[in-house]
């Protein structure tokens, strides 16, 4: 079992956050209001191995009394960068807020913690809400990656600090 002992709960929307494991991704799998078919980029069969995949770095899992609303963290790709993910189930669009402002609260305590210099994350091409949320977050435009996955346009985007996780103006 899990140490909670750091469980943060948001009192007004009685929203938890916790430790990302594994058995989140499986709950939600079925879900996702988006899920890049990461397992299949691994060659990943098994949904418990695309579920530890996302233990490659910090992650945190967002809970109401609902269920689970998100999973997200940033997996580290090499030193010094960092690739961000999200799994959101329907329930995001009930606390758009407080979601927006956890993650962008947790995306910066991990780079700076993990002293990131980079941290991108792909969108992709037709999903306007989620290139909006990532502009909110924080993250600025690359470009277009044509047929980037599974001969899927995706949108590259990415946050570029300083060693003292300071945002770099571009």
């Amino acid at each position: 079992m899990a140490d909670h002992s750091n469980i943060k709960t948001d009192i007004k929307t009685n929203i938890k956050i916790i430790p990302y494991e594994p058995s989140h991704f499986l709950q939600i799998r079925g879900v996702c209001q988006y899920f890049s078919d990461l397992h299949i980029h691994y060659g990943l069969t098994n949904p418990m191995d695309t579920a530890k995949l996302y233990l490659r770095g910090p992650a945190y899992t967002m809970i109401s009394d609902r269920g689970i609303v998100a999973c997200g963290g940033i997996m580290k790709l090499w030193r010094g960068v960092g690739d961000a993910w999200v799994l959101a189930t329907p329930l995001l669009r009930i606390y758009p807020k407080i979601v927006t402002k956890s993650v962008r609260f947790y995306l910066h305590e991990i780079i700076n913690n993990m002293k990131f210099e980079r941290v991108q994350a792909v969108v992709k091409a037709d999903f306007e809400v989620g290139h909006r949320w990532i502009k909110r977050l924080g993250f600025h435009e690359e470009g277009m990656m044509e047929k980037y996955f599974a001969g899927i346009d995706f949108v590259r985007y990415a946050i570029i600090t300083d060693f003292n996780g300071e945002e770099r103006e571009l």
